[in-house]
């Protein structure tokens, strides 16, 4: 096993062993040392042939409630194996040759650790395993955003038009240099993170200003009012973060409208697949996202709050929506 404290000096072999996942190749985890500092460590692990089999980096956060999904309120001091951003990415890639030694070394952590976002249960000893946030995720296959629209059921393309023609008079740009991202627009983003349910970190102006991202802008007159932060990733189109001025969210539509600019830039951009994220599901859903499951770890190294933890992981986990929409007329 070997530990970095810097995404600068990791191998560069870390890049490709990682390259389905931006938000842990080094360029990024080093922006995020920069914007987000957090007691950021890199574990590597290599098999007998000296290849990379498996990785993850944590961070540390002082009372957070890992009982967020539900009513109880549960604060600690946790350990997060995880990227310090909230995105649906992992922090870990498990490989099978190095998974025992794996799950050693997060279990000599202290505290609490809090393993977020892997697709399948690594079957880790004495670990509370349960569903975290699912993702949400639009296939796209039109050709343009008029085919998206009316390929919509007819009581979900009037409540896009009806926000599209509220915001009609506003316009909307993508910022030409993300340096252009003042106090006005991350206002915009302070005001959805403190209205958020379910938050991780608070990001700091830096992060949008240096972040390679499209940023795009809805402004009335000259004063912005929405943002909404797109990440391209291959031939997957990112939603980051959003900022409203709730004064006019009803008026304009803001969150919806700034969703469905996203839509038409996948489709307009080409991209295979738009990532609208973990949060406001019932809302992304009915853009005609899908779920796809996520889990979480945890565990704790004194054996009585774990065995507390491993009891009430079923009243704590995220429990998705349950109901079916039925938002395309070609599904």
């Amino acid at each position: 096993m070997e530990v970095y404290k810097r995404a600068s000096e990791l191998p560069e072999e870390w890049d490709e062993f990682c390259k389905d996942n931006y938000a842990m190749q080094r360029s990024f985890l080093t922006l995020m040392e920069e914007v987000n500092p957090c007691q950021q460590q890199y574990y590597l692990f290599k098999d007998q042939e000296n290849k990379f089999d498996s990785v993850f980096m944590t961070f540390k956060k002082k009372k957070h409630n890992i009982g967020m999904f539900s009513p109880i309120d549960f604060k600690i001091d946790t350990t997060f194996i995880y990227v310090p951003l909230s995105i649906a990415n992992a922090g870990i890639i498990i490989g099978e040759k190095t998974k025992e030694q794996v799950e050693k070394a997060i279990k000599k952590i202290r505290g609490c650790k809090l393993i977020l976002n892997i697709h399948s249960n690594p079957h880790f000893k004495n670990f509370a395993f349960g569903l975290t946030c699912s993702n949400i995720l639009l296939d796209i296959r039109w050709n343009s955003f008029e085919q998206y629209m009316s390929d919509l059921r007819s009581s979900y393309r009037y409540r896009y038009k009806k926000a599209l023609k509220s915001s009609s008079e506003l316009e909307f740009k993508i910022l030409s240099d993300n340096k252009l991202f003042d106090d006005r627009l991350y206002k915009l983003y302070e005001d959805v993170f403190n209205n958020s349910k379910f938050q991780v970190e608070k990001l700091t102006k830096e992060f949008f200003q240096k972040c390679k991202a499209k940023i795009i802008v809805a402004y009335k007159g000259s004063e912005p009012i929405a943002f909404i932060q797109l990440i391209e990733n291959k031939k997957v189109l990112v939603f980051g973060f959003i900022g409203v001025d709730y004064k006019y969210n009803t008026q304009y539509d803001l969150y919806i409208t700034m969703l469905l600019k996203m839509v038409e830039y996948a489709i307009d951009h080409k991209f295979e697949i738009v990532d609208l994220g973990q949060t406001a599901d019932d809302t992304k859903l009915k853009l005609g996202g899908r779920y796809v499951d996520l889990y979480a770890l945890v565990h704790h190294s004194n054996p009585i709050l774990n065995l507390i933890i491993r009891i009430f992981t079923h009243f704590i986990e995220f429990k998705p929506i349950k109901t079916k929409f039925n938002v395309f007329k070609s599904r």
